[in-house]
């Protein structure tokens, strides 16, 4: 008996491309908002896509909160909301009010750092279709979290050099929530024109 070989486009034998999703996403003709989330840094562009390939209409990056004053995590929470934030505050200048979301072949978590994202994007303007439900709470947004975690590791007095990079840029995470606010609003005075 002969087996009848399917073939698998690259791009989704890589784990990269969704083309059920992505069809819905051409054929929707709406931008779409294309996170991204490494082991160092974060970044998300909002993209439409055209004939001759997709055109990314407005992106932030995390090493853009570096140059802003954030001295956290470049991956956690509370900058994957700030990054999201910034790309929500400059997509009106792109003449930008609608996007959806799109994970690939990834799944949309409750309370996760994507989850996070796409708060600072509402936040940030932009009308993107998602249940507030799965959106982490403000305590977690702001890295409550991670400044209970931070105390507790630092009591056990522990030698591995947990957060060595926050304390040489002279940051305690124990600052973190008040550092958050301080960016976040420094972000919505300068991109937003004062507005949020």
């Amino acid at each position: 008996m002969r087996t009848r070989y399917i073939p698998i486009f690259r791009r989704r034998r890589e784990g990269k491309t969704d083309y059920a999703s992505r069809k819905k996403i051409v054929l929707g003709k709406i931008p779409f908002v294309a996170p991204r989330i490494s082991n160092k840094n974060i970044s998300v562009q909002i993209i439409r896509p055209t004939i001759q390939g997709d055109r990314v209409l407005v992106s932030a990056h995390a090493r853009e909160l570096s140059k802003m004053g954030w001295k956290g995590s470049l991956k956690a929470t509370p900058a994957c909301y700030l990054v999201g934030l910034l790309a929500g505050l400059r997509a009106p200048k792109s003449e930008l009010t609608k996007a959806v979301l799109y994970l690939g072949i990834k799944p949309y978590v409750k309370n996760s750092r994507i989850a996070a994202m796409v708060k600072g994007l509402r936040d940030g303007g932009l009308n993107i279709t998602a249940d507030e439900t799965t959106f982490p709470g403000d305590e977690r947004i702001s890295g409550v979290h991670i400044s209970n975690w931070a105390e507790k590791i630092l009591e056990t007095k522990i030698r591995r050099p947990i957060f060595s990079k926050e304390f040489k840029k002279g940051f305690a995470p124990s600052q973190l929530q008040s550092h958050f606010s301080d960016i976040r609003n420094n972000l919505i005075k300068s991109i937003g024109g004062g507005s949020g």
